[in-house]
């Protein structure tokens, strides 16, 4: 008899709980489901493309694609409930799944620090929806008013603001032709 696979449980499909994923799928003596609250994986350095004009599926890939042919259990759900000591983790849809070992991969939240205002007529482009609403806000702006906007502050230096900033005055630019404004 050959001894059963060490379960191991990953909550969350971002960054990390992907590469945790894919690195322990290569070990024949590991079980490895992935629960992630979306049907994508968001890559990160590309959502400032999307918000700049490019497609939807540069920055959000299938996990059930990007996972395809690796033995990897993919779960769409989220994750409500967490049973130490019975291992078990539960999912809003009311599922358990038992785990040997757990990974939390849950990534990180966007934090308006409680100022007035910031998250009602701020653009979070952290997500591939929130990117695509800026997007949107742009074209709308601009054939309501008939002129860009020409004053935008970008709140974070990391990559996605500073592909923002760099791709921004082009893609205002290319807007303002295909819509015949002057």
């Amino acid at each position: 008899d050959a001894p059963q696979p060490k379960k191991v449980v990953i909550a969350g499909g971002g960054f990390g709980g992907v590469r945790a994923a894919l690195k322990l799928a290569r070990c024949p003596e590991v079980s490895v489901t992935l629960i992630s609250a979306s049907d994508n994986f968001t890559y990160y350095p590309q959502l400032y493309h999307a918000a700049t004009g490019g497609v939807r599926s540069e920055a959000a890939l299938p996990l059930a694609d990007l996972l395809a042919a690796t033995g990897i259990t993919v779960v769409r759900d989220t994750v409500t409930q967490l049973d130490p000591e019975g291992q078990v983790i539960t999912t809003l849809s009311g599922q358990g799944y038992h785990y040997d070992e757990l990974i939390l991969a849950l990534g990180s939240v966007t934090n308006y620090f409680g100022i007035p205002g910031l998250e009602q007529y701020a653009f979070n482009i952290k997500t591939i929806e929130g990117a695509e609403k800026f997007k949107l806000h742009l074209h709308h702006e601009l054939t309501r008013t008939h002129k860009p906007e020409l004053h935008y502050i970008i709140v974070g230096g990391g990559p996605t603001g500073v592909e923002l900033a760099g791709a921004l005055g082009e893609y205002l630019q290319r807007i303002v032709r295909l819509h015949g404004i002057s």
